[in-house]
């Protein structure tokens, strides 16, 4: 059990640290080997050195100090040659390493040509679970992407909404409402829902007092009895009618059958768990 302990804590990092490793590991697979091909046919080309040779002469005129004024002419330069050589966008760090050192840097060649940006940056702890919300997540794509690295990307993106958002039930597995105003409607109405019944109603407001008194145990039964009988005069019965299912229909104008309401304020209160209560926390 301790090796296992040990080896959770090499795969999780501390907080701070890229969680979305822990979701998938880059291997240098088809999509890195054509990327790196891409980078080297660039690279060799004659037109494309031309650019590069112009810009690496302007190095000099930075001063050594000021590094703002040359990463900024950097950054414009490596945008420019992008742009006129269609080179996607996640090349960027690619193409600066080689325009400052005339090398390829292996490690720099994008394994994939897509990616995923969260809102807020996530944390973890050191159990792998993320400790702060996450907002949204965003699938970025730097280029017209296969048929493969579509089914790839979305399979990683399911893994990472597994991850990121609360373990509520799929919008896709809920059914439409028929009509969502009246069926609230009727939840509301159904909480009146009873048989007829007989209340009595107190014309003397010394007999509310006196049934404060027997609700919170200060009168007996025996007396509180007593107090009805001597006051008879002052006691009012009235008859509550009947609120139905059958009256709830009828009121709606929902045409269903009676049984059916059970159904409905049943599925009102199971999909509000489902979509606002997080699994978990129905444990």
């Amino acid at each position: 059990m301790s090796g296992d302990k040990e080896k959770n804590k090499e795969a999780y990092p501390k907080k701070e640290s890229n969680w979305l490793e822990l979701l998938w590991k880059i291997k240098k697979g088809s999509t890195y080997k054509k990327n790196l091909d891409t980078f080297k046919l660039l690279t060799t080309f004659n037109d494309f050195q031309d650019e590069v040779k112009k810009i690496r002469g302007q190095f000099d005129k930075f001063k050594t100090d000021d590094r703002t004024e040359y990463i900024n002419f950097l950054t414009d330069s490596n945008r420019e040659i992008r742009k006129k050589f269609n080179l996607p966008y996640n090349f960027k760090e690619a193409l600066s390493i080689f325009i400052q050192t005339d090398k390829i840097e292996l490690n720099s060649i994008p394994a994939r040509n897509y990616d995923f940006r969260f809102s807020p940056r996530p944390t973890i702890d050191d159990e792998g679970k993320i400790d702060n919300p996450v907002d949204s997540v965003h699938l970025i794509t730097y280029t017209k992407l296969t048929n493969q690295e579509i089914k790839d990307a979305t399979s990683l993106l399911k893994k990472i909404q597994h991850a990121s958002f609360p373990k509520t039930k799929l919008y896709d597995r809920l059914k439409p409402h028929r009509d969502i105003d009246t069926e609230l409607r009727i939840e509301a109405l159904s909480k009146r829902r009873g048989r007829s019944k007989k209340k009595e109603e107190f014309e003397d407001f010394y007999l509310d007092i006196q049934k404060k008194k027997f609700e919170t145990g200060k009168l007996s039964p025996k007396e509180w009895h007593k107090i009805l009988l001597q006051n008879k005069k002052s006691i009012q019965t009235k008859k509550i009618k009947s609120y139905t299912s059958e009256k709830i229909i009828k009121e709606t104008g929902f045409h269903i059958k009676p049984n059916t309401l059970t159904h409905i304020i049943k599925r009102l209160e199971k999909e509000r768990k489902n979509r606002f209560i997080n699994n978990e926390d129905k444990k």
